[in-house]
């Protein structure tokens, strides 16, 4: 019932399996590696699409290879990286001081709960702090 549609997915190396890449849902570029390895799958493109049988790595690495792909593909770091430096800001999380996964957990979440409000009261200029 929603009027919304996914045009592209884009999803960094840790996404960057046949599994992913053949995945049903919406067209999606999924990094091959870091941006060294974008810059060589560029380089590498396949310059005759449908020559031959290409496995579902060699499809992605070709369509992020494109400058419409790259081009594409850099938008994810204005998305995505600006949600982490928000979170790491130095009045938030730098490192955990506590140890084992359910305190390091509380911690995130109290973290991310600071950081929020923090960028609530900003926004909507409650207050100066």
């Amino acid at each position: 019932g929603h009027d919304r549609v996914i045009g592209t997915v884009l999803a960094d190396a840790g996404y960057f399996s046949r599994e992913n890449l053949a995945a049903a849902g919406p067209t999606r570029l999924i990094a091959p590696g870091k941006a060294k390895d974008v810059a060589a799958s560029k380089k590498t493109a396949v310059t005759q699409p449908g020559k031959y049988d290409r496995t579902a790595i060699e499809e992605m690495q070709e369509r992020i290879g494109t400058d419409e792909g790259t081009a594409h593909y850099r938008q994810r770091a204005g998305i995505i990286e600006p949600v982490n430096a928000h979170l790491k800001d130095r009045r938030t999380l730098r490192r955990f001081a506590r140890r084992g996964l359910a305190a390091a957990q509380s911690e995130l979440i109290l973290s991310a709960a600071a950081t929020n409000f923090l960028r609530y009261v900003k926004v909507n200029n409650l207050a100066t702090i």
